[in-house]
C-alpha cells in the first residue's frame, strides 16, 4: 500500500543484510536492473548498511533493528537471498520463510540441503530467475507459496521440533 511506498499490484523484492559480494549484493542489483528495464512492476528494497556503490534500481532503507524486521518481511512479496560464499545457513532465508514469504536463493552453502523447497538458482541464473518469477507469478501466488514454505520451516525448525530432536539426541548420548 501507500504506506510502504509501493502501489497496488507492485511486487516488493527485499534484500536484507550487508551489501557485500559474498552476500550476493551484485546479483540483487543485476536482478533489479534486469526486471525494471524489462518493465516489471516491482520495487527492489535493501534493508541494511548502505552499500559503497548505490544503485538507481534499489531503494535504500538503511539498518533496521531486528525487532523491526517483521514489518519488512510482511511487506515483501519475494525475499532475495543470493549469497555466493559458502554460508552454512543464511538466517534471512529462514526468517523470511518462517514469515511466510517466497524466498529466491542461490545454491550456495547449506541452502539447498536445509531449505530444499525454496526457489533455487545458480549465481549466474539468479537475475533471470527473479525476472521470470515477476513475469509469471501473481502477488497472490507468491504469498501462497510463502505460506506453504512457512509450514515447512515451522515443521522442520519450530520450537517443538527442535526441543524433541534435542531431547532424542540427549537420550542417545546418555544411553
Amino acid at each position: 500500500g501507500a504506506e510502504d511506498g509501493t502501489t497496488p499490484g507492485t511486487t516488493l523484492v527485499l534484500f536484507v543484510g550487508k551489501p557485500s559480494l559474498g552476500k550476493g549484493w551484485p546479483l540483487f542489483v543485476q536482478a533489479a536492473e534486469r526486471a525494471l528495464t524489462e518493465g516489471r512492476r516491482a520495487v527492489f528494497v535493501h534493508v541494511g548498511p548502505e552499500p559503497s556503490q548505490r544503485s538507481n534500481f534499489v531503494v535504500e532503507i538503511g539498518t533496521v533493528p531486528h525487532e523491526g524486521m517483521a514489518a519488512w518481511y510482511d511487506a515483501a512479496d519475494i525475499v532475495a537471498v543470493p549469497p555466493i560464499q559458502q554460508d552454512a545457513l543464511p538466517r534471512v532465508a529462514l526468517e523470511a520463510a518462517a514469515a511466510g514469504r517466497m524466498v529466491v536463493a542461490t545454491q550456495a552453502g547449506g541452502i539447498p540441503e536445509i531449505l530444499d523447497t525454496l526457489v533455487l538458482a545458480s549465481s549466474e541464473a539468479f537475475p533471470d530467475m527473479v525476472s521470470a518469477l515477476l513475469r509469471n507469478l501473481t502477488r497472490d501466488s507468491m504469498r501462497s507459496v510463502g505460506q506453504w514454505w512457512r509450514a515447512v520451516v515451522l515443521e522442520r525448525f519450530g520450537q517443538e521440533r527442535v526441543a524433541a530432536d534435542t531431547e532424542n539426541l540427549y537420550r542417545e548420548v546418555v544411553g
